[in-house]
C-alpha cells in the first residue's frame, strides 16, 4: 500500500540535502578538464607552462582613425592592466612601446599589435600561470571594466580564456533557460496527449527531484558542470516521461469498479519486471562511459546512471504517491482509451502484415543510404563553430586575424648544447624552418622570436647577426623579455618560437602540426638537438582523438551491455538479437543524417549515440514484454495487436513528448545545445517508427517464434 507521507518526508529531506552542494557547482570547460592527469599532452603542457608560462593570449582589440595619437591613454591602460594580480604582462602596440624610455628591444610580438594603416590595434594580456578557471573568470570581469567606456573605442577580447568563459555561459543556459523550456514543452505534449495534468505535474516533481539528486552529488564529490553533464537534466527528463506514461496506461487499463488504491498496487506490480529491466540497460549503458579516459564524459555516465537509478526509485514511489492523493486520476477501463483501441490496434497489425515485405525493405533502403551518410562524417571540432556569427568570439576573432595576427599560437621548441644550437649551420637552418613554413603553410601567419625580426613577410632575417647572438646569449643575466622565449641550463638552451597561425578546425590543425613535427624529426641538426611542438594546441589535438576513441569504445561496450542484460532478463538469444535492431538503426539513421547534413562528429556531438542507446531502448523492452506475455496464449498477430494496444500510446506519448522536447533545442544559438538537441529529436522519433513498424514486421516475417515467460503463469488481460 502507498503511504504518501514518509514517502514525501524522505525525498523532501534528500532533495534539500543536496540542494546546498548544487548551490556551489562550478563550471570548467578549459582544455585541461578534458584529459586524464596522465595524458602527456598535459604533462607535457605543464612542462612548457613550468619553462616558458602559461602559454595562452588575450587579447583585447580596438579600431578607430586616431589610435597612435592617444599615447597617454594607451599609458594609462597598459598600467591599469598590469596592476591586476591574475596578470603576469601586458604588451601594448608597438607604437606605444617606442614612445616609451624603456631600454632594450621591444618584445617582437609588438609589431603584430596594430596595423599598416594604424587603424586596428590591440592589448596583449599574458595571464598567470595555472590559473584556476575562477581566477581566470575574475580576470576577464576585471578586464573587461578596465576597456569599458575607454576614450579609445570599444574594445573587443579574444583569446581561449574568452571562449572557456562563453562556453561555460553556454552550458549554464543550457541548465537554466533552455532546459526549463524544454521540460515545458514536453508537459505540453503530455497534457495534450492525456489531459491529465496531475499526472503531468507529478512527472515534473520526479525530473525535479532526479535532476536535483544526480547534480547535487556531482558537486558533492566536486565534479564540475561542463559542456556534457550538463546535458544530464534533459536525459532524466527522457527516462521519466517514458517509464511514467508506461506506469499511468497500465493504471489507466484497469476497470473503474477496481478501487483506486487496488489499482495502484496491480499497476505497479504488473509494470514493476519491464522496467525493472528497462533501468537497468538504460543505467548500464550509461555507466559504460565510465570506462572513458576523459574526466567529463566519465561524470556523464556515473551521474547519468545514478539519475536513472533514481527516477526508476522516484516512478515507483514518489510518482504514485502524488497521484494517489486524488480520486480523479484520469478515466480508467474503457472510457480511457477513447482512440486507441484493441479493435484498432488489430486492424493495425493486420496492415503490418499486408506491408511487413515493403516495410523491412524500406528500411533496408534507409539503413544503406544511413550508412552512406556515415562515411561522409567529419571528426573534427572548430571552436568558432559553436557559436552564432554574430556572437562575439568568432566576430573577434575573424577581425584580428583579417587585421592584426593570427590567435592560435602553435610553440616550437628546440633544446640542445648552446655550441651546437648557436652555430652558423643550426642558426641558420632555424631561420629557413620559419621561413618555410610561412611560405608552404598557408595557416600560418606570423613567427614570434627572439631572433627574428618581426615582419609580415614570409622570409625571415636575424635580429642580429649569428655572431653576435652567440655574443648576447653568453651573458649571464638575460634580459626580461630573452627569459620569455630562452632558457638556459648549464651549457644546454631551450629556444622557444612561436608561430601565429589562423584559428581552423581540428584536422587542419592537427595536420599543420603532423607536418611541422615531421620536419622537426628530420632536421639536420644532428641527435643532439631535440625540437617538438609544444604548448596547449597539442594538449587541443591529443583531446580530439581521445574523445572520438574513448566514445567508441564506451558505445561498444553499452551495446553489449543491453544485449547481454536483455538476453538475461528475456533468457532468450532470439529476443536479445531482436531488440538491437530497433535501436541501432535509428542511431546508425542519426549519425547517416550527420554525414549528409555536414554536422560534424565532435565534443558536443560525439556522446549522441551512447546518450540515445540508453533512452530508446525503453519502448522496445516494454513491446517484447507484452508481446511475450501474449505469446504464450495467443497467435502471433494478436499478441503483437495485444503488446501495440497496451504500450503504443504510451510510446507515442513519451516519444513525442521526447522529440517535441528536445527539437526545441535546436532553437538554442549555442550550437553545441542545438544539435545535440536536433540528434537526440531524430533518434527519438526513428525509434518510434522502428518499435511501431519494423519490429512488428520482423516479428511477423520471422519463422522463429518468441519463447513464452519462464514458468508462466495464466493471466487474465485487465483489458
Amino acid at each position: 500500500m502507498i503511504r504518501p507521507t514518509p514517502i514525501f518526508l524522505c525525498v523532501g529531506l534528500f532533495t534539500l540535502l543536496l540542494l546546498v552542494p548544487l548551490r556551489n557547482s562550478r563550471v570548467d570547460n578549459t582544455a585541461e578538464a578534458w584529459l586524464p592527469t596522465s595524458s602527456p599532452a598535459l604533462i607535457s603542457l605543464k612542462d612548457f607552462q613550468a619553462k616558458f608560462g602559461d602559454g595562452s593570449l588575450l587579447l583585447a582589440r580596438v579600431e578607430g582613425s586616431a589610435l597612435a595619437q592617444q599615447l597617454p591613454e594607451w599609458q594609462r591602460l597598459t598600467s591599469r592592466l598590469r596592476d591586476l594580480p591574475e596578470v603576469e604582462a601586458v604588451y601594448p602596440p608597438r607604437f606605444v612601446e617606442e614612445s616609451t624610455s624603456d631600454p632594450g628591444p621591444p618584445p617582437p610580438i609588438t609589431a603584430y599589435l596594430s596595423s599598416p594603416d594604424l587603424r586596428h590595434a590591440a592589448i596583449l594580456i599574458l595571464p598567470r600561470t595555472a590559473l584556476s578557471v575562477e581566477r581566470q573568470r575574475s580576470l576577464l570581469d576585471q578586464v573587461t571594466a578596465i576597456l569599458s567606456g575607454s576614450p579609445l573605442g570599444a574594445f573587443g577580447l579574444a583569446g581561449t580564456i574568452v571562449i572557456t568563459n562563453d562556453l561555460d555561459i553556454g552550458s549554464r543556459q543550457s541548465l537554466s533557460t533552455i532546459g526549463p523550456i524544454v521540460a515545458l514543452a514536453m508537459c505540453l505534449v503530455l497534457y495534450w496527449a492525456t489531459r491529465e495534468w496531475r499526472g503531468v505535474l507529478a512527472a515534473i516533481a520526479v525530473i525535479t527531484c532526479s535532476s536535483v539528486w544526480a547534480m547535487g552529488l556531482l558537486a558533492w564529490f566536486d565534479r564540475p558542470l561542463n559542456l556534457v553533464v550538463s546535458t544530464i537534466p534533459a536525459i532524466l527528463a527522457v527516462v521519466t516521461v517514458t517509464q511514467a506514461m508506461h506506469i499511468l496506461a497500465f493504471f489507466h487499463s484497469f476497470p473503474v469498479e477496481l478501487a483506486p488504491a487496488a489499482a495502484w498496487r496491480q499497476a505497479l506490480r504488473g509494470i514493476l519486471r519491464p522496467s525493472v529491466l528497462c533501468t537497468i540497460t538504460t543505467s548500464a549503458g550509461f555507466a559504460a562511459l565510465a570506462t572513458s579516459e576523459i574526466p567529463p564524459v566519465r561524470d556523464l555516465g556515473i551521474f547519468t546512471a545514478i539519475g536513472v537509478l533514481s527516477t526508476s526509485i522516484l516512478c515507483f514511489t514518489l510518482f504514485p504517491a502524488l497521484l494517489s492523493l486524488s480520486s480523479k486520476v484520469a478515466p480508467r477501463g474503457p472510457s480511457a482509451q477513447k482512440f486507441w483501441t484493441l479493435d484498432r490496434a488489430s486492424r493495425y497489425t493486420a496492415w503490418l502484415g499486408r506491408h511487413r515485405t515493403a516495410i523491412i525493405l524500406i528500411t533496408t533502403v534507409a539503413s544503406i543510404a544511413a550508412l552512406v551518410g556515415m562515411s561522409k562524417i567529419r571528426i573534427e571540432s572548430h571552436i568558432l563553430e559553436f557559436f552564432p556569427a554574430s556572437h562575439r568570439v568568432p566576430a573577434n576573432y575573424h577581425s584580428i586575424e583579417d587585421r592584426l595576427m593570427g590567435m592560435t599560437p602553435i610553440d616550437i621548441v628546440f633544446s640542445g648544447p648552446r655550441k651546437i644550437l648557436l652555430s652558423d649551420k643550426a642558426l641558420n637552418e632555424y631561420r629557413d624552418f620559419f621561413t618555410t613554413t610561412l611560405k608552404t603553410e598557408p595557416l600560418a601567419r606570423q613567427v614570434v622570436s627572439i631572433l627574428l625580426e618581426p615582419t609580415r613577410e614570409a622570409t625571415q632575417e636575424f635580429v642580429l647577426s649569428p655572431a653576435e647572438l652567440r655574443e648576447a646569449f653568453t651573458e649571464e643575466e638575460l634580459p626580461a623579455l630573452a627569459k620569455r622565449f630562452l632558457l638556459v641550463e648549464g651549457d644546454r638552451i631551450t629556444l622557444r618560437t612561436t608561430i601565429l597561425t589562423t584559428t581552423s578546425s581540428s584536422n587542419a590543425v592537427f595536420e599543420l602540426i603532423e607536418r611541422l613535427q615531421k620536419r622537426l624529426a628530420n632536421h639536420s641538426l644532428g641527435s643532439a638537438v631535440s625540437g617538438e611542438v609544444a604548448g596547449p594546441i597539442p594538449l587541443f589535438i591529443e583531446g580530439q582523438v581521445l574523445l572520438l576513441r574513448t566514445q567508441i569504445e564506451s558505445f561498444a561496450i553499452a551495446l553489449t551491455i543491453t544485449a547481454l542484460v536483455v538476453l538475461l532478463g528475456f533468457r532468450s538469444w532470439w529476443v536479445a538479437t531482436i531488440a538491437l535492431a530497433p535501436n541501432a538503426i535509428p542511431i546508425s539513421m542519426t549519425l547517416g543524417f550527420m554525414g549528409w547534413t555536414n554536422i560534424a562528429l565532435n565534443t558536443a556531438t560525439v556522446t549522441v549515440a551512447g546518450i540515445a542507446l540508453g533512452l530508446i531502448i525503453d519502448d522496445t523492452i516494454h513491446f517484447l514484454y507484452r508481446y511475450r506475455l501474449a505469446r504464450a496464449q495467443m497467435e502471433t498477430p494478436q499478441a503483437i495487436a495485444f503488446a501495440l494496444f497496451t504500450m503504443g500510446k504510451a510510446a507515442v506519448i513519451s516519444s513525442g513528448a521526447v522529440t517535441g522536447g528536445f527539437a526545441l533545442f535546436a532553437l538554442s544559438p549555442f550550437r553545441p545545445t542545438a544539435y545535440f538537441g536536433l540528434l537526440i529529436a531524430i533518434t527519438a522519433a526513428t525509434a518510434l517508427a522502428c518499435d511501431l513498424l519494423l519490429l512488428p514486421a520482423v516479428l511477423m516475417r520471422s519463422k522463429a517464434s518468441v519463447p513464452p515467460p519462464h514458468n508462466p503463469a495464466p493471466q487474465r488481460n485487465p483489458l
